[in-house]
């Protein structure tokens, strides 16, 4: 999960803003395929943390 987090806040987050911040018009692929590599971190850390929130509980059970 951390490195998840690292990659979209330290890389994918920045390259955002970068092209949000282009004196030219950003295309809108290019924040588009951003976007969507955001979401897909997103939904790896939530992934990732329903997995370790399991093996908490089946660990607390056991």
């Amino acid at each position: 999960m951390g490195i998840v987090s690292a990659v979209q806040t330290w890389e994918v987050i920045p390259a955002i803003h970068r092209t949000l911040m282009k004196k030219e018009k950003a295309s809108p692929e290019e924040l588009a395929k951003l976007q969507r590599r955001e979401v897909i971190l997103l939904r790896i850390n939530l992934i990732l943390s329903a997995l370790i929130l399991g093996a908490t509980a089946f660990a607390r059970a056991s």
